[in-house]
């Protein structure tokens, strides 16, 4: 990212694909542009002054300031890949230009990364592993690993070898899902994953993801 600059919130304003915030070392939010409060979906007089502590749980609030707060002290641009909105997103984080805003702070571009093509490491710096799933908030974490291996494209039969459960129970965890989202096939459902990048995440990443809904309790049925 080039250094942001305030002669550059407009041109920010325009660019209705990516969503742009700014925030302060303090993680105050001070300026943001419409498609950033869409992807919110709360308005932008709510949105400003605001901390994200304010509207998502400590534990996901605490990782991306981490991350924001590293990208101050090191002067340095970092890309990285969350799960957040009901989708997996692409962020980058930079500096913004301290003498022309009068304080250090961040600018974060939020879009959707590419489900077509892989963004794997070491094309982004880091994963966070805290997620706001939105939708799929309905799932236990067990339900979304077996989510994950149908985005995959595995059988019934095949998953049920990957995470050493019996087909009946992989059957009866599918049959939850379906009525958890909303899917009256299972072509439905694996349509409802990929259009939300799940299946571009790989196993150990998307692992992390739901060790971490779970508050680490989730019954690691991983090989």
């Amino acid at each position: 990212l080039p250094r942001i600059t305030p002669d550059s919130l407009d041109l920010l304003e325009w660019l209705d694909a990516i969503a742009f915030v700014i925030r302060d070392e303090d993680m105050k939010l001070i300026w943001c542009n419409t498609s950033y409060a869409r992807l919110s979906k709360r308005p932008r007089e709510k949105l400003i002054g605001s901390h994200m502590s304010d509207f998502i749980p400590p534990e996901c609030a605490d990782e991306r300031e981490d991350a924001f707060k590293k990208a101050i002290e090191l002067n340095q641009t970092f890309s990285l890949i969350q799960f957040a909105a009901g989708g997996r997103l692409y962020c980058q984080i930079a500096p913004i230009d301290e003498q022309a805003f009068g304080y250090k702070g961040v600018v974060t571009t939020i879009q959707e990364a590419p489900t077509s093509t892989e963004i794997e490491p070491p094309h982004y710096d880091m994963l966070l592993q805290s997620s706001c799933p939105d939708e799929l908030a309905v799932l236990t974490p067990v339900e979304l690993r077996v989510l994950y291996y149908m985005s995959q494209g595995l059988t019934t039969r095949d998953i049920a070898k990957t995470v050493h459960r019996s087909t009946k129970t992989i059957d009866n965890q599918i049959t939850s899902i379906h009525n958890k989202i909303g899917a009256t096939s299972r072509a439905q459902a694996v349509k409802f994953a990929v259009d939300r990048g799940i299946h571009r995440f790989t196993p150990t990443e998307w692992e992390h993801i739901i060790t971490r809904k779970s508050g680490g309790k989730v019954d690691t049925m991983m090989p």
